[in-house]
């Protein structure tokens, strides 16, 4: 079938770039006839795509996500994007060796195939992968959260973005010089880091069992830490040394490549000087309803009974009667007695 009678099939159609109209996308393979030679852009969008036996050997772009995929026999060895998220896929075919960008988010994955050494981005997030073969040298993101890890390969130098939240990690490697943005979120089961680089820009730690960290960056814009047993003389400590450039983001999350905020940003410093002072009326009210009795009983001892016993005292009566000029006026006595 020529070209040019496909031409109505496509949403963009230009020379070696195609993207297929929807209804097109409803088949459940591709169609050899169906496209034109020497292919090298190739998406195919939100269709009922089931099961890849065939690919153009050109392709260097492929976008089949947001399909029903299960299935794929192979990679075209030019590709260097891939991107299918969003499908049913359990397993991927070898990667091709020029790749530098995969995409495979939101399937059914339990594992990765090697990464080639080409690779420098990654998305994996929201599957089921429990483990990560070695990170290729130059991945410079990589977005692995909502799997069932337990542990991570090393980093290589080149990271700039790490968001593994959500999973079961229980020690992250270092964290290379250069880093930065880090997600490691709801991993319970990590209780430190063992360090935090000076690049580092936002960190992300909410729901672990963090409780102490390595100093943090002096220029880092946003520290998320909630539902962290964070001990609360380190955050005073931070709202004394890090001015108010310290965003406390709450509920936040990955997409694409930025972080979104969905409960707001409060100041990180009025945040804690708010809660030190809810704290000191806490602990001033709890001190005086522990020790109320016997504060009651020291007043008393202390201050009331003697003052009273001074000011009502024979001796001091004594005292204001001896002022009196005649002891015998009624009503210079009366007075007296109204001043004792």
């Amino acid at each position: 079938m020529s070209n040019e009678n496909n031409v109505d099939k496509y949403i963009y159609y230009e020379n070696d770039n195609i993207e297929l109209s929807r209804a097109f996308s409803n088949n459940t393979d591709i169609d050899p006839n169906e496209l034109p030679k020497q292919l090298t852009h190739f998406t195919s969008k939100w269709g009922r795509l089931t099961h890849i036996t065939w690919l153009p050997d050109t392709l260097i772009y492929l976008n089949l996500s947001n399909n029903s995929i299960e299935h794929i026999d192979y990679f075209p060895k030019f590709l260097k994007t891939i991107k299918l998220q969003s499908n049913k896929l359990q397993s991927l075919p070898q990667l091709p060796p020029e790749l530098t960008k995969l995409d495979c988010s939101v399937n059914l994955l339990n594992k990765l195939p090697i990464l080639p050494h080409t690779l420098t981005y990654l998305r994996a997030e929201m599957n089921t992968i429990t483990e990560i073969p070695t990170f290729p040298p130059q991945l410079v993101v990589c977005k692995i959260f909502g799997n069932s890890l337990t542990h991570l390969p090393t980093f290589p130098d080149t990271i700039k973005h790490i968001d593994c939240g959500f999973n079961s990690i229980s020690r992250l490697p270092p964290i290379p010089h250069g880093t930065i943005t880090l997600n490691c979120e709801s991993n319970a089961n990590i209780v430190e880091l063992n360090n935090i680089p000076n690049t580092l820009k936002e960190l992300h730690i909410s729901r672990t069992s963090i409780k102490i960290l390595p100093k943090i960056p002096l220029y880092m814009s946003a520290f998320n830490f909630k539902f962290t047993p964070l001990y609360w003389d380190f955050l005073c400590h931070i709202s004394v040394i890090y001015p108010s450039n310290i965003n406390l983001y709450h509920d936040t999350f990955m997409y694409e490549d930025s972080f979104i905020t969905i409960d707001g940003i409060t100041n990180l410093m009025e945040y804690s000087i708010v809660f030190l002072n809810k704290l000191s009326r806490f602990r001033e009210q709890y001190y005086l309803m522990k020790y109320r009795d016997k504060f009651r009983y020291w007043l008393w001892e202390k201050v009331r009974r003697p003052t009273i016993e001074d000011k009502y005292s024979p001796a001091n009566l004594k005292l204001l009667l001896d002022t009196m000029e005649n002891s015998e006026d009624e009503e210079e006595f009366n007075k007296i007695m109204e001043k004792w």
